[in-house]
């Protein structure tokens, strides 16, 4: 159930949490852990006092000058993250630190503030906080990450590690689009934003956990396919701590495409734990309700956004007589390798269909292109690491690389 709090409830269940380590008494007995930064002096801040004010055991950043506790915040003090030029992964960029919540779940929730300065080169990517676990606090087995990414533009994903079961793709997903086929997600430069994300655990062994996003109060994404945390026998495996964790930078890609070119900053406020959903403080838009997100089993919905119907119908096997296309299927994700052909026949008219295009998963390399209906109408440039578009009609697709680009491997979908 949706349950929206107003400013000063907040800032009054932050200042318990805070004093008393736990929020203790009816009126919070949804908050599980709360901090609003309130209970750090002005000015840069050291490792000891981090580990004290946010109960970790280590961190990362705050004694190399990278974290400020700023009066510029959402509401009360806010944490400013500075991120030095030419700088990627954890010891060089950004914060880093583990929160013990002293309790263990199946599920939670973890929403807070965050704002990019107007100035803050996404380039390539970057981590943002999120929950994590293990058999127990801080060195136990079994551990996973559910954090989220800021990728190019300032598009957001959930970035997941610790994942045991295999998901359609075959392997544990690393990228969980904040978009559910609708316009992305993203974090606008200069602009604060709320963010708010829900974790089930799937029962040990079956693929029924649920990870859910929230950007400004709307439910962007949903998801249980890459959901499988927990395998057969890992019934202890739970959420028990808040991963503060950001940085430029991921494992793929030459490193240059990941580091900022100058010093940038962002800042967070009032992150909050609970057992119940808090939702975007005194926003009335703030929604429960999961936009469309057909797996890959579902119909698509016949009239979507009050558009013509979506034409089902299969194409007769006899129109596809182009040999060096790849047949592939409707509502199914597909890594495509280029060297098997660039043209692609789908299953079914494009026609009303959303149409994704993104990078491998699996591959180092990063595709930037075109792709064009060879029997119908319409161009997806993709610049980047994701794109997509309803403009397509047709069945068939030529893909092309840009110049200069010579990664031939993708994934593309259509819904």
């Amino acid at each position: 159930m949706l349950k929206i709090i107003t400013k000063t409830s907040l800032r009054l269940g932050i200042a318990v949490a805070l004093s008393s380590s736990l929020v203790i008494g009816e009126a919070y007995s949804e908050i599980i852990y709360a901090n609003g930064n309130d209970g750090l002096p002005l000015g840069l801040v050291s490792d000891d006092q981090i580990k004290t004010n946010w109960r970790s055991r280590y961190a990362k950043g705050p004694d190399e000058g990278r974290v400020e506790v700023v009066s510029d915040a959402q509401s009360g003090n806010g944490l400013r993250i500075k991120y030095p030029a030419f700088g990627n992964q954890s010891s060089p960029s950004g914060a880093t630190w583990e929160t013990d919540l002293r309790t263990s779940k199946d599920e939670m929730y973890l929403s807070y503030w965050v704002k990019v300065d107007a100035d803050f080169d996404f380039v390539k990517g970057g981590k943002l906080p999120g929950l994590a676990g293990g058999t127990e606090f801080p060195r136990g087995d079994n551990n996973f990450t559910t954090r989220l990414m800021w990728r190019e533009e300032g598009k957001l994903e959930f970035y997941v590690h610790g994942y045991t079961l295999p998901n359609a793709q075959g392997k544990e997903p690393t990228r969980i689009f904040w978009d559910d086929f609708g316009e992305h997600a993203r974090l606008q430069a200069g602009q604060w934003h709320h963010i708010e994300l829900y974790q089930k655990l799937n029962t040990p062994g079956v693929k029924d956990g649920i990870l859910r996003g929230w950007l400004d109060g709307q439910l962007v994404a949903e998801d249980t396919d890459g959901a499988g945390v927990r395998d057969e026998g890992q019934n202890n495996t739970r959420i028990n701590y808040l991963y503060f964790s950001t940085f430029f930078g991921g494992s793929s890609a030459p490193e240059i495409q990941w580091q900022p070119k100058a010093d940038v900053y962002a800042t967070f406020d009032d992150f909050i734990v609970s057992t119940t959903r808090m939702g975007m403080t005194d926003f009335p838009g703030d929604t429960d309700t999961a936009p469309q997100n057909p797996s890959d089993e579902t119909p698509v919905d016949d009239s979507p956004n009050g558009e013509a119907p979506i034409d089902d119908t299969p194409i007769d096997s006899d129109t596809q007589i182009n040999t060096s296309c790849q047949n592939i299927a409707v509502r199914i994700k597909h890594e495509i390798d280029l060297a098997q052909g660039n043209c692609l026949i789908f299953d079914k008219v494009l026609t009303n269909r959303k149409v994704a295009v993104w990078d491998s998963n699996f591959q180092e390399c990063d595709f930037r292109g075109l792709v064009s209906s060879e029997d119908g109408q319409g161009t997806l440039n993709v610049p980047d690491n994701y794109e997509a578009t309803n403009s397509i009609s047709g069945q068939r697709l030529r893909i092309t690389n840009n110049a200069g680009n010579a990664c031939q491997y993708l994934v593309i979908r259509a819904l």
